[in-house]
């Protein structure tokens, strides 16, 4: 009954195919459930896309690809500036490469992190000298100006 009652619900016009026995019970259900399925996705859909869903202009998983891209990708798919494709692979590779110059930072400072300590006794270090002389003059010069910020003498 209970799967009668959602058949009712979200795909009635198959009742009477599961009634007279030429629609299975369960293949009904299934119709139904994907009906609900879509139904839900298309309340969820903007309502431009929507629109064209209920015109048989685009297809629901077209739609929802559409649906997924970034504002600025979506409106250059809907002035066919872009295919839906390119702008997929296009937010894929900008997500990408987001994605990796975090890591690449996160590296940094983590190379940072580890050489903090080290920076920070160089200001008592018996080798300090040599270790300032040995450095090109650029990098002597950002050391001294960052130690000074870090670690003013007082």
């Amino acid at each position: 009954m209970r799967r009668a009652g959602f058949i009712l619900d979200h795909a009635p016009e198959l009742l009477p195919e599961v009634a007279s026995g030429t629609l299975a019970l369960d293949a009904a259900l299934k119709a139904a459930q994907a009906a609900k399925q879509e139904r839900d996705q298309r309340a969820e859909l903007p309502e431009d896309l929507g629109v064209l869903v209920d015109a048989g202009e685009i297809s629901m998983a077209v739609a929802l690809r559409r649906a997924a891209l970034a504002p600025s990708y979506a409106e250059r798919v809907s002035s066919g500036t872009l295919t839906l494709d390119e702008a997929e692979h296009l937010a894929t590779r900008e997500t990408r490469e987001r994605r990796e110059a975090v890591q690449r930072t996160v590296d940094n400072l983590r190379a940072w992190l580890a050489a903090y300590p080290i920076a920070k006794q160089m200001r008592t270090s018996p080798m300090r000298s040599g270790v300032l002389d040995a450095l090109e003059e650029y990098d002597r010069d950002l050391f001294l100006k960052l130690e000074e910020e870090a670690w003013p003498r007082k």
